[in-house]
């Protein structure tokens, strides 16, 4: 038995999935520019040649790709394949975390280390990556993507909405 991803429509935009909508929900929520699927990217890494399209484009964060836990082999392998060669930081959502997960907060990120010369994985946090200055955290912009969070996690598209 195999699981599909249901399209969803959502500002004008026809998504893989509804997490993927659910995302640009967030982003919304945050008066965060993003573009869907703005650019693929054709990759040769170790000899073979990888065809890779990000999800997202998405104002001060960057490069995003939504992915539903767990994240595949194939996919780490494409992500660490173009961090590797563009150098470009690659932020992983997955699921929209519940309002009590204590983790709500902390996503994947791919990261090329320029000093070591090579692709690291880590974790960022979400009210790191959507702040617009450089200054420490507030509560403010704790308060800001919860409440995002919440307003993606009760987007509902059950019955054909078109947000």
């Amino acid at each position: 038995m195999s699981i599909k991803a249901i399209e969803t429509e959502y500002k004008g935009c026809r998504f893989r999935s509804r997490l993927e909508a659910r995302w640009a929900v967030f982003f919304n929520a945050l008066a965060l520019r993003w573009h869907y699927e703005p650019e693929g990217y054709q990759i040769e890494h170790e000899g073979e040649i990888i065809r890779y399209l990000p999800d997202f484009k998405v104002e001060s964060i960057g490069v995003v790709e939504v992915k539903g836990p767990p994240l595949k082999d194939m996919d780490k392998f494409k992500i660490e394949a173009f961090v590797g060669q563009s150098k470009e930081s690659i932020t992983v959502l997955s699921n929209i975390p519940s309002q009590d997960n204590p983790d709500k907060h902390k996503h994947l990120n791919c990261t090329y280390d320029e000093n070591l010369k090579t692709v690291r994985w880590g974790t960022i946090d979400l009210r790191e990556m959507t702040q617009q200055t450089p200054y420490a955290l507030t509560a403010a912009i704790s308060l800001a993507v919860d409440s995002a969070l919440n307003t993606a996690r009760s987007a509902r598209f059950e019955h054909g909405e078109k947000g």
